[in-house]
């Protein structure tokens, strides 16, 4: 490794040299020249491409990090768990940077819900517009506190999912689900 970054950092110096000596060259012919005379067109290609070469060389000569654990994923590490007032629990997996929904907005989402064995019990891998405020309280509380290109982990209690009734045979009553949602858009209604 020691080898191969002396070699790219040989490289890097000599390119460097060329590219600094043209620069000198053309710099001094530039000048002499005046500001609104332009270099031969040979003298700017060959300027080109020494400086392309640079910049190549010293892409090369970079670190080169070796795959492990801290460099095998781009995304950031999920944080904490974090419980709000009413019980709804949430990890941030990617934080968002649009703006926050109101109750008001319709928003897109996707989304997948699963119940606590992991069966997945509704999920929508395109997105889909939904009104905030029409939804089930936790969804809605999950919704009001993302902003948008955000990406949550929710465990929503059963007070503030299906309650004590379920959802159409899918949900068992008193049931806890866990969604993972993305807020792709936020967009006010269409107001009539």
């Amino acid at each position: 490794m020691t080898g191969i970054r002396n070699r790219h950092a040989d490289w890097l110096r000599a390119a460097a040299r060329a590219a600094a000596e043209a620069t000198t060259r053309h710099g001094k012919a530039w000048k002499s020249r005046g500001a609104d005379r332009r270099l031969d067109a040979a003298a700017r290609i060959r300027y080109g491409e020494q400086m392309l070469i640079l910049a190549l060389l010293a892409l090369q000569a970079a670190p080169i990090s070796a795959p492990g654990p801290a460099s095998a994923s781009a995304a950031p590490a999920p944080s904490a768990i974090v419980t709000t007032e009413s019980g709804l629990r949430f990890q941030v997996l990617q934080p968002g940077i649009g703006r926050r929904p109101t109750r008001h907005d319709a928003v897109l989402v996707t989304y997948e819900g699963r119940l606590a064995d992991g069966t997945v019990f509704d999920s929508a891998p395109e997105p889909v517009g939904v009104r905030v405020g029409q939804l089930i309280p936790g969804f809605t509380e999950a919704l009001r506190m993302m902003n948008q290109g955000g990406r949550y982990r929710f465990w929503i209690p059963p007070n503030l999912a299906y309650g004590d009734v379920g959802s159409r045979g899918v949900v068992p009553p008193n049931a806890e689900v866990e969604f993972t949602l993305t807020l792709v858009r936020v967009g006010r209604p269409r107001t009539r």
